[in-house]
């Protein structure tokens, strides 16, 4: 529709106001090409447009599929709606066998508890019976050896008859059995040399405490005997009462042990089914009773397994409750009771004590026991799901039938419109299209033509083409697309339009002349983007060819094209390039962590940039800056790479050389002034935040003006490049070496600890070892020269002091050292100088200790709660000839920072060892156990268990009586490597002792894991127990949490008699401190010993 002037293009719209009737084109076009419209041609034209009201063949579908889908859509609503009900009806009854079995086994774990309380009270009434008969009263009143030959004989008979106890034993009142009789595989009586002392177990200082008529029961544990496990490991419960005699005074105790084998083998018979197991925990969460003997009694045994620690989740939910049962993430059914004894066995329980020593009797079922529960109602309900879903089948087939028919009726005339929607919908998605008369006037637009245009209907229909006329075409070209269509030829062209708010968009057309009504139709599609391509590809064609070398690759970064400045940068041609990796042009330089963040940065941003080093062809390393770039499409996948990167070799050079005039004394190419105070602010800082000290050594060559002016400048700078590269040589890699000026020369050292002490020495070695090195003489050029350095020393810690403060005191310091004769080293605190010397002669003196024997071990007694002697502490003490007797709080750390403490630790232990040699081939003395402290340095030692074991060996000792005291910290540094040392020297027989206890913070986590004996409350808790509640109650929890863990508690620093009394009534078993004696000399100590071992 070009009127007489042009014919301008269509406009693409973006409205919803647009139709869906096909639309008009954009007519206007860049290049066209014409075609007579012949009577061929416009038949055609006219035969197209006639089709669009022709109906498409009838396609009938095939008849078996049709009725299977229809049977599907009818079948599958009633199969989900039977699984469902089906479901429904499983999970009721389910439910409710699940509830029986849970009641079931809950009467089995509660008959487990019951059986539990009948032994108990068994027991409890057995030990009142044997406390009250005539034979064990007459042999309390009035002991006798026949009394006590007629009780063992009543007592064996009672074993016998009972044969559920395997141990009754009288203990006098000051824990000596008077009387044991045992069954084993026979009944056994103790000749009095078997018999042993028990004063120190638990239960016979709880039984001890009892009032008339009560009952003391044990925790379940295995049988200790002779201060370990017994070998068969025997389970045992244990039931005490207090004998009295006449006058009301306790004379000891009765106390019947009984074997919980034969407890655990009934309930064993009562719970032994298929998948199921039972278990019995302490309130600890151990196993005493576990489908895994394995796992019984951690708290006793070297394996510490326990259910709280391996089942956390399960023991927390077990715990917090009397009785119940949950599920597991497994699916598993737990179910669980608790077990009261105090219940059982006291008179008149207490409430607060009722809950002590409870037992968690517990059951398990897996999940697939739980499933075979089952199994029967998943058939039942199968079947029942089966019959319904037949019925439903055939309900289904015949209304499919019936419904099919039906359908077939209307077949053809649907198939008739989908035809007709398909064809008009897919011009509409796929072109724009407009229809416009001759003179140019929009009779109709489509979706799409209103889309691209941003035109609404309205705003188009009626109005001239040249609405969206972009100006981008002269008139010569609208005037021949015109002609064209005016003489009835097809028209095909590219035209550019001007949308509603001014942006231009390209349209690839055919215009289709309609001579009937004197109009014609345009068919066009949108190629914006391909003409915006093409406009990126001329400007990058033009860009590829500049001075900065670019590399294109793929996806998988293959070269696929080089530009002519990558062959000169690189020296590889483009034939050479194409196909290969970049990883040709890798210098070596970077590690792989540099590439691995390199792509993590592309991948992430889509572009990286950075300096790096790459190789030439020629082998030659080069510096660039390089740019990557990832190119994407329109699904912003990545599909190139593109690198740009330049030559920086100049640029490196010239940076380089302002570094070094800027930072770097020309001559000695050492750090200059203003290097050293940048470095010298951050060692200040990293001073601070490290809490480590530091030193600055001043230094000044002696004499160097006279070798100046005699020799010349040339000679001197010879003399300072020399004394430059031996500084760099003396001293540490991490240290700065420094030159003022003139022959002045600073040295900057860190990281000399957190000891002010330590540091000084540090400082002075590395000083005394530059001294040594120029020192040395001089070969400057063809003669000899001898010269020599004083050097000042300033520490520093941190920022308390300002650098120009430390450059101050390090000078003068240095010119001590030159007033001092020269060749001299002097710290500028005068009282350090005075330490540092000091040390280094108390270093000297300590090392010949031992061979002067100037060390000595004195020995602090240990005593029970009867104050009899049962051993000594090992204390080291130095006399030595000049010093006199030297605190071991001044020897002791300098032996430890030296390395001292390896040999003199050594000593320690041989010393030891040789006296309890001695001690044990006297009676008086033998039952003596000496504790010997042990350094962190000395317990790391790889040979550590070796030298014990050779000890033990030459000396042939009793291990039981070496014991070693191991800090908090020996044990925290490596909890596993501890632990193992440890327990290799268990089995030597060697005890341990936690030494210090409660002054850390990680003792109680670490506690269970180590094999301790003695547990030593520190003197600081026990120093004010009798006017700080707070260290009283913390010694109280330290002695409740030892016993129950079995371990024997000493507490030291005990000094009057009321810290004992508090001490005795909480428990604590033996003591230490002035109250007894202060630490001795070996005769001094074996002069308090008396014959029955009681301090005199």
């Amino acid at each position: 529709m070009p009127d007489r002037d042009d014919l301008a293009g269509a406009a693409q719209p973006h409205s919803a106001g647009c139709g869906d009737l096909p639309g008009l084109s954009r007519p206007a076009a860049i290049t066209g090409k014409m075609r007579p419209a012949t009577s061929q041609h416009r038949n055609i034209a006219t035969s197209q447009h006639r089709n669009i009201a022709i109906p498409f063949n009838r396609i009938r579908h095939n008849v078996q599929s049709r009725f299977i889908k229809r049977l599907i859509r009818n079948f599958l609503p009633a199969t989900l709606i039977i699984a469902a009900l089906g479901s429904v009806f499983y999970a009721f009854e389910s439910a409710d066998d699940l509830k029986a079995l849970i009641a079931h086994e809950k009467d089995h774990v509660h008959a487990g508890v019951e059986s539990v309380n009948r032994t108990l009270l068994t027991l409890k009434h057995d030990t009142q019976y044997l406390a009250h008969s005539t034979l064990l009263t007459e042999a309390v009143e009035r002991p006798g050896r026949a009394r006590i030959d007629r009780l063992e004989q009543d007592l064996a008979a009672f074993i016998a008859a009972k044969g559920i106890y395997h141990k009754v034993r009288w203990i006098d009142e000051r824990g000596q059995e008077q009387v044991r009789v045992e069954s084993h595989d026979r009944v056994s009586i103790a000749t009095s040399g078997e018999t042993e002392n028990k004063a120190l177990r638990y239960y016979f200082e709880q039984a001890m405490k009892l009032e008339q008529g009560e009952t003391y029961l044990s925790p379940l544990d295995l049988e200790i005997e002779q201060g370990a496990v017994e070998r068969h490991q025997r389970p045992t419960l244990r039931a005490a009462t207090t004998l009295f005699d006449q006058s009301g005074r306790a004379r000891g105790i009765a106390v019947i042990s009984y074997s919980a084998r034969d407890l655990f083998e009934h309930i064993d018979q009562v719970s032994a089914t298929a998948g199921t197991s039972w278990m019995l925990l302490n309130e600890q969460g151990y196993w005493l009773r576990s489908n895994d003997p394995a796992q019984e009694f951690g708290f006793m045994l070297p394996h510490r397994a326990s259910m709280a620690a391996q089942q956390p989740e399960v023991w927390q939910k077990i715990a917090q409750a009397p009785s119940g049962h949950f599920f597991d993430a497994d699916g598993g059914l737990w179910m669980f009771d608790t077990v009261y004894p105090n219940r059982v066995i006291a008179n008149n329980p207490v409430p607060a004590a009722e809950n002590a020593g409870r037992m968690k009797m517990v059951k398990y079922i897996d999940a697939a026991a739980l499933s075979m529960q089952n199994q029967t109602l998943r058939k039942q309900t199968t079947l029942l799901v089966f019959l319904f879903l037949a019925l439903a089948f055939a309900i289904s087939f015949r209304l499919s039938r019936s419904q099919l028919a039906q359908e077939d009726s209307n077949i053809d005339l649907q198939h008739l419109l989908g035809e007709l929607n398909q064809q008009k919908f897919a011009l509409d998605q796929h072109a724009i299209v407009a229809i416009a008369g001759l003179d140019g006037t929009i009779t109709y637009v489509n979706d799409k033509f209103c889309a691209i245009s941003q035109y609404e209907r309205r705003e188009l229909i009626g109005q001239n083409h040249r609405i969206v006329k972009s100006g981008m075409h002269d008139a010569a070209f609208y005037r021949e697309m015109g002609d064209a269509i005016r003489n009835g030829i097809v028209w095909h062209g590219e035209t550019c339009h001007r949308a509603k708010d001014g942006s231009l968009y390209w349209a690839k057309n055919t215009f289709v002349p309609l001579p009937s009504s004197a109009s014609y139709i345009a068919i066009s599609t949108d190629i914006t983007a391909q003409k915006q391509t093409e406009e990126k590809l001329r400007i990058a064609s033009i860009a590829f060819e500049t001075h900065e070398a670019i590399v294109v690759t793929d996806m998988q970064a293959n070269i696929i094209n080089v530009n002519r400045a990558f062959e000169q940068l690189t020296g590889y041609s483009a034939a050479e390039a194409i196909g290969q990796n970049p990883k040709i042009l890798q210098s070596g330089r970077h590690d792989q962590q540099f590439y691995l963040e390199m792509w993590a940065t592309l991948l992430k941003d889509g572009i990286w940039s950075g300096e790096m080093w790459d190789k030439r062809k020629d082998g030659s390393i080069y510096p660039k800056w390089l740019t990557i770039s990832a190119v994407r499409n329109e699904k912003q996948e990545v599909t190139n790479y593109v690198a740009i990167f330049m030559d920086i070799s100049e640029r490196k050079r010239a940076e380089e050389e302002i570094q070094r005039l800027a930072f770097y004394d020309t001559l000695t190419e050492l750090p200059n002034r203003r290097l050293l105070l940048d470095r010298l602010i951050q060692s200040l800082i990293a001073s601070e935040r490290s809490g480590s000290f530091g030193a600055l050594l001043f230094m000044d060559m002696d004499n160097f003006k006279i070798l100046n002016d005699t020799q010349g400048h040339d000679v001197g700078d010879m003399l300072l490049i020399e004394v430059a590269r031996r500084l760099k040589t003396s001293v540490r890699e991490s240290d700065t070496v420094a030159r003022l000026g003139g022959d002045e020369f600073v040295v900057i050292l860190q990281g000399l600890g957190s000891s002010e002490l330590l540091a000084a020495n540090q400082a002075e070695d590395i000083a005394e070892k530059i001294v040594a090195a120029l020192s040395e003489t001089y070969r400057l050029g063809a003669h000899e020269h001898h010269s020599s350095v004083s050097i000042g020393v300033g520490l520093f810690h941190g920022r308390s002091t300002t650098v120009d403060e430390l450059l101050k005191r390090a000078d003068t310091a240095m010119y001590q050292a030159k007033s001092a004769g020269r060749n001299a080293v002097r710290f500028f605190e005068t009282d350090m100088q005075k330490a540092v010397e000091s040390r280094a002669m108390m270093e000297t003196a300590l090392r010949q200790a031992i061979a002067k024997e100037e060390l000595q071990l004195y020995y602090q007694m240990q005593v029970n709660r009867e104050q009899r002697i049962v051993g000594a502490e090992a204390l080291l003490r130095w006399i030595n000839e000049e010093r006199g007797f030297v605190s071991p709080a001044q020897f002791i750390p300098l032996a430890e920072e030296s390395g001292l403490i390896l040999p003199i630790g050594l000593w320690v232990l041989e010393t030891a060892c040789r006296q309890l040699q001695k001690w044990q081939d006297s009676p008086a003395t033998r039952h003596l156990q000496l504790a010997v402290n042990v350094s962190a340095r000395q317990f790391r030692q790889p040979n550590f268990v070796a030298q014990i074991g050779e000890l033990l060996k030459t000396y042939g000792i009793d291990p039981t009586r070496l014991k070693l005291e191991l800090t908090e910290s020996i044990v925290l540094t490596d909890v596993e490597e501890t632990v193992q040392k440890m327990l290799a020297l268990k089995q030597f027989g060697v005890q341990f002792s936690m030494d210090d206890f409660g002054t850390g913070y990680s003792s109680l986590s670490y506690l269970k894991q180590l094999p301790l004996n003695q547990i030593k409350i520190d003197q600081s808790f026990v120093r004010d127990i009798v006017v700080d509640k707070s260290d009283a109650i913390i010694v109280k929890t330290i002695i409740d949490m030892s016993l129950n863990f079995n371990l024997e508690v000493i507490a030291e620093g005990v000094e009057t008699e009321e810290q004992l009394e508090i001490l005795r009534e909480n428990g604590c078993q033996a003591f230490q401190g002035y109250l007894f004696s202060k630490a001795v000399p070996l005769t001094e100590f074996e002069a308090q010993i008396g014959q029955t071992g009681v301090i005199e």
